[in-house]
């Protein structure tokens, strides 16, 4: 383990008194300082009780229920689902009759503080652990019980979050403890949306007989006390973290700094099992945890998601497949229910149908992310145009008929100055128009003018006939005069603005005054009123409009009574993509009034109504209800589609591409798009609309399958309320849901994820793993995750389409280095259920030598990743204490190795021995099997079924041969790998050199 220690502690006196097998302290005094820093002495291997036949260890958490709800106790909720094995928990409320015999470990939650059997408690804790028992106490209760009991001489504060902490030598069998306060501290203090220096670091502590777990300046963060024959451990303020959503239900904390983070999820739990970890080595000599993989391998797969015709049309999902092969690696897939159909910004038109009020609206249809509202449609598709720039063709006018139709037309501007008219078609089932056609003078010429154009229908003669006024690009603003056809007559500049830039002008009467006014906003942050007289616009000077704290330079206003009283406002398009509200007052001025809003916020996270950037907004009764409708135009991210619309008029390549995919036999989820404040209502409405079309029109096959996220978004405010709508419809699992990189660099708050079922009120629980972008061979955060023995489902955003080789490459030798089987993604998930599902117990067979039979079972055989060839595969890793060190293990599993820290990874397929012996067993064995399998030992060899299809591989250490046909042999540093791809099937192995 990596050591770093602050400056002040260079100069140590060390005074050493090892007292071997008696387990007391050792006391290294710090010179000029009162700290001491301590090292737990190792116990003797005749100190270490029998296995019992049963659960190691029994658990109970400690709450006060007239204090804290069960449902409020994080603690409980966290080690409902342990990593640690042979481990039951039991909560245990101090408000009733309760006793602490029979139990190992205890933790306690806060609620005691404050409960009114706090004191008989205290005396009941202090015996328990005197007797042997453990406890793990929260950094709230350092002045709960005297110091003598934790064993510190007094506390201190740290002021802020320590930048820098230290982990210094504590102990073998403390290892893991200190292991985990470091690595989360590293990831803790690089959070990117969280404000750290605002999170407490609790109490600090100054040990007496306490061993320092981690220190920072002269205070310790966490320590840990031999008291009698026990230990407690008094933790520190960061872990938990009491600002993250602490429980397995994803409740928030109650400390004002709320935030969702997976990292901090996972490391409290890992923190928690940790000292679990420490105290079965301690009772037993070992400790058993799970492993996220079949017969003690972690798993890794690897996802592309598909949600772009280009991607398919380019051949992509096949190049993927293509580089997976070649890495032996096993590609997975996913289907979103938004695809792009041209990337790139486009210009687009959509409307919301009108309610009787403009101050909040409701979006019944939401065609895409990137608007609130419902696309109008031309020709069949979307009314659009590629954006170039801040282009105009987005900026139109909707007003009198200029056509015979009974539907509002519009006009249209455009980058060359042109002008063009839809006629308007039908509103049923949407508001539809015609494809876009020029408008012409007199004489046929189109009409124009000079730079981008921003026309508006208005009749400014009041001759009843529809005319046509348009801003040009240099500030002026120009009169077509109808004659009841689709040619107008040039009039000339209505009015000149003298802005130097685009301008958008609307018409109306503004101040109540009986005469025609002008609104003129423009691309460079100006407002202006011409109003006018009973000579018209002539000579009228502008009057600059306020803006009330509007931010961009793109202002395009409307004349609309907003609040129902009569009264002209001014509603302005933005930038943003918002409408700003302007209302008129009594005395004649004007006041701002917010924007227009729906009942739904939008990706940004408020209730403002958006339709992408530059809007530019129309209020009109398109439906004929009498009610003002809005339509406005806006500049999307990408012209995109959900596959279940009518108007994705080419599905093709997608039904092809899922029909080609399934005859590889490779796994494909669904990816969904959520947004970061999205309700479950519309998540619910999305991931069901997808599922459905995806069976009815896409021949989607999948019974068991998983949801990842488009951008890696849920809701972080309520985040289970992401995950309900998922398991309702029949998803397994979520991944992909949080960020894990940001810039470039590593999203802190989400690059490490535990698994775990959600816990709430599903009817089926769905398991969460957020898994990773890309993985590296050496780097720190892929070693980080290789340390923990996580699963890792990598989820490929959209711009790694180019490097599918290269980031192939980097998870093959990632995996060939840390020991992790390549599978599909529905594979790693069915086997990190097993995991989840896997309780073992343990029995020494001998008082004289260490001999023990783990002996591994389920918990139930029930939900939807329930599948008894991976419960029957499972695996875990066996870690020794310092009771064990120096002595020869073996073990006699059908699948095992020894990892590089000494660990015994083992398939649990049958009760296994780890017995003390005259030396360490060399013979050749399985060390490893990718996908579930039965195992039969064979005179001089092994053979393995497999029960599953992908990458069929399988492990030897020491030399090993097959006559088989279709296998492949290699080499590889401790042994022999045997590979074949494809459908389920048996190996026969031969151990020792080939005759």
């Amino acid at each position: 383990m990596k050591k770093r220690y602050p400056l002040m502690l260079i100069s140590l006196l060390l005074i050493l008194s090892l007292l071997s097998g008696c387990g007391c302290l050792a006391v290294v005094n710090v010179v000029g300082e009162d700290f001491k820093l301590n090292t737990l002495a190792a116990p003797a291997a005749s100190e270490i009780l029998p296995a019992p036949g049963a659960a190691l260890l029994n658990c109970a958490v400690i709450y006060d229920s007239e204090v804290s709800k069960l449902s409020d106790v994080m603690v409980y909720s966290r080690l409902s689902q342990p990593t640690v094995l042979g481990m039951t928990v039991t909560p245990l409320d101090i408000s009733q009759d309760y006793s602490l015999d029979g139990f190992n470990i205890i933790y306690l939650h806060e609620s005691v503080i404050k409960s009114s059997a706090a004191k008989a408690f205290l005396e009941k804790a202090e015996t328990f652990v005197s007797a042997g028992g453990a406890m793990f106490a929260p950094n709230a209760f350092y002045d709960f019980f005297p110091k003598s009991f934790l064993g510190v001489s007094g506390f201190g504060s740290f002021g802020s979050l320590p930048e820098e902490i230290s982990t210094p030598e504590a102990g073998a069998d403390l290892d893991s403890l200190q292991r985990v306060l470091s690595d989360y501290h590293k990831l803790l203090i690089n959070y990117t949306n969280v404000d750290v220096k605002n999170i407490d670091p609790g109490i600090g502590i100054i040990p007496d007989t306490a061993v320092s777990l981690a220190v920072s300046g002269s205070l310790a963060l966490s320590s840990l006390n031999k008291y009698g024959k026990g230990y407690v451990l008094l933790s520190s303020a960061l872990l938990p973290d009491r600002n993250a959503c602490g429980g397995l239900g994803l409740e928030k904390g109650q400390t004002g700094l709320e935030y969702f983070s997976d990292t901090s999820l996972s490391f409290a739990r890992l923190f928690e099992n940790a000292f679990a970890e420490f105290v079965s080595k301690r009772l037993y000599g070992f400790s058993v945890s799970r492993v996220y993989g079949s017969f003690g391998r972690p798993s890794v797969s690897l996802q592309m998601p598909i949600f772009d015709l280009e991607s398919i049309n380019a051949g992509r999902f096949s190049k993927f497949a293509e580089a997976c092969i070649k890495n032996d690696l096993v590609p997975s897939y996913s289907i979103s229910r938004n695809f792009i159909v041209k990337p790139g910004k486009h210009e687009t038109v959509s409307y919301i149908y009108g309610d009787g009020s403009l101050s909040s609206l409701r979006s019944t249809v939401k065609d895409t992310q990137y608007s609130s509202a419902t696309h109008v449609i031309s020709n069949n598709s979307w009314l659009n145009r590629a954006a170039s720039g801040n282009s105009s063709f987005a900026y139109f006018g909707l007003g009198q008929l200029l056509s015979a139709s009974r539907t509002k037309d519009f006009v249209l501007g455009s980058e060359d100055g042109k002008i063009f008219y839809c006629a308007g078609l039908s509103t049923v089932p949407r508001y539809t128009v015609s494809l876009p056609q020029h408008l012409s003078d007199l004489e046929g010429n189109p009409l124009s003018v000079s730079g981008p154009s921003a026309p508006l229908i208005y009749d400014v003669n009041k001759d009843g006939q529809p005319d046509i006024v348009c801003g040009d690009g240099f500030g002026k603003v120009f009169w077509f005069e109808g004659n009841g056809s689709l040619r107008f007559a040039p009039r000339g500049v209505l009015v000149n603005s003298g802005i130097n830039g685009r301008v958008f002008p609307d018409m109306g009467d503004l101040n109540s005054d009986g005469y025609t006014d002008l609104i003129l906003g423009s691309d460079k942050g100006k407002l202006f009123a011409f109003y006018g007289t009973k000579d018209g616009l002539a000579g009228v000077s502008p009057t600059k409009i306020p803006l009330f704290g509007i931010t961009g330079s793109w202002l395009s206003p409307r004349i609309v009574d907003l609040d129902g009283n009569g009264r002209a406002d001014i509603a302005v398009g933005t930038k943003d993509g918002y409408i700003a509200r302007i209302v008129s007052t009594t005395d004649g001025n004007f006041a701002a009034s917010g924007y227009v809003e729906l009942t739904d916020r939008n990706k940004f996270g408020n209730y403002n109504a958006f339709f992408g950037e530059y809007a530019v907004p129309v209020f009109a009764d398109i439906n004929d209800d009498n009610k003002l409708d809005l339509i406005c135009s806006g500049v999307e991210g990408n012209l995109s589609y959900n596959i279940d619309s009518p108007y994705l008029s080419n599905s093709n390549p997608i039904l092809e591409s899922i029909a080609q995919i399934y005859s590889w036999r490779y796994y494909i989820g669904l990816n969904c798009n959520f947004g970061m404040y999205s309700s479950e209502e519309s998540e619910r409405e999305a991931i069901s609309a997808l599922l459905g079309s995806l069976r009815g029109k896409y021949n989607y096959e999948g019974s068991l399958f998983g949801v990842s996220m488009q951008e890696r978004s849920i809701n972080t405010e309520a985040p289970a309320g992401s995950f309900s709508p998922l398991s309702t419809v029949g998803a397994s699992w979520a991944t992909a849901y949080a960020p894990v990189s940001k810039d470039g660099k590593a999203y802190a708050e989400g690059v490490f994820s535990l698994p775990f079922y959600l816990v709430g009120n599903n009817a089926e629980p769905i398991l969460l793993h957020n898994g990773a972008d890309r993985l590296s061979a050496n780097s720190e955060l892929s070693q980080l995750y290789a340390k923990y023995n996580l699963p890792i489902p990598i989820y490929l955003s959209r711009d790694m389409a180019n490097s599918y080789d290269e980031i192939s490459t980097e998870v093959r030798l990632f995996a060939e280095n840390n020991f992790y089987t390549a599978v599909k993604e529905n594979q790693l998930m069915l086997a990190t259920a097993a995991a989840c599902n896997t309780q073992v117990s343990a029995k020494s067979a001998s008082e004289s030598s260490f001999d023990v039979t783990i002996t591994a079972s389920m918990i139930n055989n029930s939900g939807r990743l329930y599948s008894e060839d991976y419960q029957n595969s499972a695996g875990a890793v066996i870690s020794l204490g310092e009771a064990l060190k120096g002595k020869n293990l073996s073990v006699d599993a059908d699948v095992w190795y020894e990892g590089n820290n000494g660990q015994i990874f083992v398939g649990l397929n049958r009760p296994i021995r780890l017995f003390e012996s005259e030396a360490k067993n060399t013979k050749p064995h399985v060390s490893g099997i990718s996908l579930p399998a039965l195992i039969t030992n064979t005179e001089g060899g092994v053979k393995i079924a497999f029960r599953a299809d992908g990458l069929l591989k399988v492990w030897v250490s020491g030399e090993a041969y097959t006559y088989d046909a279709g296998w492949e042999t290699d080499k590889t540093a401790d042994g022999v790998c045997f590979t074949k791809q494809g459908s389920s099937a048996e190996l026969n192995i031969n151990f020792g050199p080939k005759e």
